[in-house]
């Protein structure tokens, strides 16, 4: 019988510029070395390691290190998902793209949608091709002039996408960064050395809806919530398919960062 007292290490992968991007359908920026760059690997490192707490099987980390978003690059993105909701999708999904995604997320908000009212949001010609691969990738039903989402908890495998910005000194700068990173993820954070003394930081961020991390580890909780989350965004459903892509593209779990 396993000691469940003694905690297990969460399977993770971590993937950046270095990873095979064209399996994945996602790019980073550079990384360049420095104080920043160093800043985020030792917290990463803190993280893995304190990042134990109520391990439940099933679940993998993909931590994403500065994707190319709409909004910029994050320095670091993780992603916390079930393993056991992607383990049902079939291959067709492999092809989506990300118009495809936008598509798929308007129709998640819907329990039924005719086809008209799509046609008036999106071009008719790639709404038609977009239709056709979301119904072979098993993710809508096509019923004549409606469509059907099938069950979020049956497509979407994420529980927690939190987005991190590292910043020496500038830590305004990060808060800006972080605020706009809630297009997308559960929650965001700013990450710095250490908080400054009678630094008004941590009420800033809390007045944008921003959490504050320190790689000493004054500020930091691990425990973050694993409940059935709904996508913020279509980039949501991004990290989504880019987690369970990365996961089939090799049989390792954990990288080296």
């Amino acid at each position: 019988m396993p000691d469940n007292r003694v905690p297990k290490m969460w399977p993770y992968t971590v993937l950046d510029s270095r990873a095979r991007t064209g399996e994945i359908g996602i790019r980073f920026r550079q990384s360049r070395s420095g104080p920043e760059e160093d800043l985020v690997r030792d917290f990463l490192e803190r993280f893995l390691e304190r990042f134990t707490v109520k391990v439940r099987d099933g679940f993998q980390v993909t931590f994403f290190k500065e994707p190319q978003l709409e909004s910029g690059a994050p320095d670091l993105v993780g992603v916390i998902w079930r393993t056991a909701t992607a383990d049902k999708w079939n291959k067709a999904r492999l092809l989506l793209q990300p118009f495809d995604i936008r598509v798929m997320h308007h129709l998640a908000q819907h329990e039924n949608i005719d086809r008209a009212s799509l046609e008036n949001l999106f071009d008719r010609t790639r709404l038609k091709d977009a239709l056709a691969k979301l119904e072979a990738a098993e993710m809508v039903r096509l019923r004549g002039h409606t469509i059907s989402p099938r069950p979020l908890s049956k497509l979407y495998a994420a529980k927690h996408i939190f987005a991190i910005e590292a910043k020496i000194t500038k830590w305004r700068d990060a808060l800006n960064q972080a605020f706009l990173n809630r297009w997308f993820a559960t929650s965001s954070y700013i990450l710095l050395p250490r908080i400054p003394l009678n630094s008004v930081v941590v009420s800033q961020a809390q007045s944008l809806g921003v959490g504050v991390w320190s790689s000493d580890g004054a500020l930091f909780d691990a425990n973050l919530p694993l409940a059935q989350s709904s996508p913020v965004s279509y980039a949501s459903w991004l990290f989504n398919e880019w987690s369970w892509r990365a996961s089939i593209s090799s049989p390792k779990h954990h990288a080296e960062f």
